[in-house]
């Protein structure tokens, strides 16, 4: 018998058996820039299968050692796939090339400025994300997951659904949220240029 999320109350006989499979934490910066030796790693000491490494890491292992080519290869077509099946709601606009980088958000987001005003970038490949006073995540492809594509084990309810932000240009996770079906993307921040300061909104 299957049990639902934080089931408040269940029978048990005698000689029955619970088996509780908790998940792991979400893990910071995208999959795909794991350090691949790392992922042989967590192979070895069985954390994860062969088919996590190449569906979710985006390794390719061969007796458990990386093909560095083939892992390489296949990163370019996980991100190349994120960009096809991104839709971006509000193209961002381009950003002064004398643009000078300020500080970054995580490890794959910047924040630079040109002209008196802010604006927020991708850290991989600098395409643009929008003015730092609005919300970036139109500017960013998004993508609908299915549980499976996050981890083997998640089991989502129908009521929720899981969205990934990502680079529109190179592909690589900018962010990935779980929100009620139909409600906007979460606003995490916004800079307000004449103040220097950011603003989280929960």
């Amino acid at each position: 018998v299957d049990l639902e999320a934080k089931t408040p109350f269940f029978g048990m006989s005698p000689g029955d058996v619970l088996n509780v499979e908790p998940q792991g934490g979400g893990g910071y910066g995208d999959p795909l820039s794991r350090i691949p030796q790392s992922v042989a790693e967590d192979l070895r000491k069985q954390k994860i299968s062969e088919p996590t490494a190449a569906e979710i890491y985006g390794v390719v292992l061969t007796d458990g050692a990386v093909d560095v080519g083939a892992t390489e290869q296949l990163r370019r077509r996980m991100r190349g796939d994120r960009v096809s099946r991104g839709v971006i709601d509000d193209p961002a606009p381009p950003i002064p090339t004398d643009a000078t980088p300020l500080y970054t958000l995580g490890d794959s987001f910047e924040v630079v400025e040109a002209a008196g005003r802010k604006y927020f970038r991708c850290g991989g490949c600098r395409a643009p994300l929008g003015p730092s006073t609005e919300p970036w995540k139109p500017h960013a492809a998004r993508i609908d997951l299915r549980p499976e594509e996050v981890l083997p084990l998640i089991k989502l309810d129908p009521s929720m659904a899981i969205t990934q932000h990502a680079c529109p240009s190179c592909g690589i996770s900018l962010d990935v949220e779980i929100r009620r079906q139909g409600e906007a993307p979460l606003v995490d921040v916004i800079i307000r240029s004449e103040e220097h300061t950011s603003e989280l909104q929960s």
